[in-house]
Formats: structure tokens, C-alpha cells, sequence
């Protein structure tokens, strides 16, 4: 694997891990676009596991949270649609590059499923899968809405004012954030379309260019994002063909999958060999009842 540094417009690098397909041909690219505060070096297993299955994968830290240390979240002068506009956009216009022709697919897991949705380089994709992405409103989330209340309407505004970010790795609260991220996303939580509603930012006709195949996981023992959530944000894929999966864990024979659990290793041989075949081909392995939710 190969440490990258992949330019933006604003002249602020990402940071990135290239992880090149085994084998005399590839299959094509996949860029796994990660949640919220989590560290590339998380989904390693899972690049190393398309990597062995023919495909070249390309993961990527957002801009402000690569070290996840204050001094880089208090540095930092981004916001969250930067980093859906600039930091995604990067990475799916590298994996292009890298692809020579074949092609560019996506792995989105939490934000990154979300942020798909919201950059222009979304047409390069020719097929996407989307891991415990729902929208971040309270309502919307029986089981976490308390949390996500008092986390949008009090403890990311007034931390991030007093210290100048947000100090969530101390408090064990999603993970240190760069100003602009806290406050904008703190705003976001508060409005019942999520970042749909905010008028400074048409995110609907951003999804609407969104039109490759689209498969959306969701799983029962999610104590984050919930499965209302989950629905209510893919239901803005408006010119995509969405399939949704909700899944239960035991009925893949496994103990817990989570928010988390899909990219640990130990899931691995259950659930990747499925994602393998929905970049492929598009069969989805994961539930037999798995239906077409977009119409």
C-alpha cells in the first residue's frame, strides 16, 4: 500500500491510502469514503480484501481530523460541505486516474454514504453501497435521539465556542472536529430535512445527478443511525435505482454488526464476499427479501 497526498482546490492535500489490485487485470477501483471521526487506517482490512480480490481500493482521511489530535481539529478552517464538495471529489477524481478506463466504484460508510450524494464526481461512480448512512435528526432516530439532541443543541455549540473546536475525543463524543465542521453539523442536526433544508446549499439537485445503482445496508443492533434515518435519506437518491437492506445480524449468523462492525475483520468473511458481488455485478446477497425502494 502507498501514502498519498491528493490536491484540493483550496491547496489543502487530503490524505489518502492506495491500496493497488492484485493480479494481472483489475476489476477496477473502489474509493471507501469513511464516517465521521474515523481514521482511514479503520477500513485497512477492507481495502486489503478487495485488493486480494482484483480491485485496487483508495481510502481517505477528511481534511482537520487525519491525526485526530486538538491541535489539527483547532488549526483547521473547513467545514463539512468542504469536505463533501472538496475532500470526496479528490478522491473519486484520483481513483479515476488510477483506473485506467475500468471502473470507479464506492463504499460509504456513515457520512462517506452521505457524501456521495453531495459531489459533483458522483458521475464518475458506476456503483455504489452505502453502510449505515441515515440522515442525523433526532426524530428519526428513536433509539439516539436524546443524544443527538443534546449533541446539536448543546454540547457541539457550546464546546466548540468555548475551545475554538470540538473536543469530542475527551468527552467520548463522535471525535475531535475542526470549527466549521461542529457548528455546521450541529446546525444540520436541528432541521427536520437535515442539510436539505439549508438554504445556502442545494443538496437535493446535487443528489438528483446521482444515478447509478445504489445499495443502502442498514442493521438492527445500530445504536447510531436507526433505520427510519436510513430510509428518509436515501429516499433523496430521487434518480438512482435504490435497493435497500435492513439486516439483523443473527440472521447472518453473526453477534453484533452495529454502526462499526461491518469493516471488522471479524465480520469479514461473512459480509464482504456480498459487497464483491454488488460491485460486480450487482447481485444483492445480503437478504433475500432485500427490495427495490426507490420506486
Amino acid at each position: 500500500m502507498d501514502q498519498l497526498r491528493i490536491s484540493c482546490p483550496q491547496g489543502i492535500p487530503v490524505s489518502a491510502t492506495w491500496f493497488a489490485p492484485r493480479g494481472n487485470a483489475s476489476r477496477g477501483v473502489v474509493v471507501v469514503a469513511p464516517a465521521l471521526s474515523t481514521p482511514r487506517r479503520f477500513y485497512a482490512a477492507f481495502c486489503e480484501y478487495l485488493q486480494q480480490e482484483g480491485f485496487g481500493a483508495l481510502c481517505f482521511d477528511y481534511r482537520g481530523i487525519e491525526s485526530g489530535t486538538a491541535h489539527e481539529a483547532r488549526a483547521s478552517d473547513t467545514d463539512m460541505e468542504t469536505w463533501l464538495r472538496e475532500d470526496v471529489s479528490a478522491a473519486i477524481d484520483e481513483a479515476r486516474r488510477r483506473a485506467h478506463g475500468a471502473p470507479v466504484y464506492l463504499v460509504g460508510h456513515s457520512l462517506g454514504g452521505m457524501s456521495f450524494g453531495a459531489t459533483a464526481s458522483a458521475l464518475s461512480v458506476e456503483r455504489a453501497l452505502t453502510v449505515a448512512c441515515g440522515s442525523g435528526y433526532p426524530g428519526l432516530n428513536p433509539r439516539s435521539g436524546r443524544a443527538l439532541w443534546f449533541l446539536g443543541n448543546v454540547a457541539m455549540p457550546l464546546y466548540t465556542r468555548l475551545f475554538g473546536f470540538f473536543p469530542g475525543k475527551p468527552i467520548r463524543k463522535v471525535g475531535n472536529l475542526p470549527r466549521g465542521v461542529a457548528l455546521q453539523w450541529s446546525r444540520w442536526l436541528k432541521l427536520r430535512d437535515y442539510w436539505f433544508a439549508d438554504p445556502a446549499y442545494d443538496m437535493q439537485a446535487r443528489f438528483d445527478r446521482v444515478r447509478c445503482p445504489l445499495l443502502a445496508l442498514s442493521f438492527t443492533d445500530d445504536a447510531a443511525i436507526q433505520r427510519p434515518a436510513v430510509d428518509d435519506l436515501h429516499r433523496h437518491y430521487r434518480n438512482a435505482p435504490v435497493q435497500r437492506a435492513h439486516l439483523a445480524p443473527q440472521a447472518l449468523g453473526l453477534a453484533r454488526i452495529g454502526h462499526m462492525g461491518f469493516f471488522r475483520k471479524d465480520n469479514g468473511p461473512t459480509l464482504w464476499p456480498r459487497v464483491v458481488a454488488w460491485l460486480n455485478d450487482g447481485r444483492n446477497l445480503f437478504l433475500p427479501e432485500a427490495h427495490d425502494a426507490s420506486h
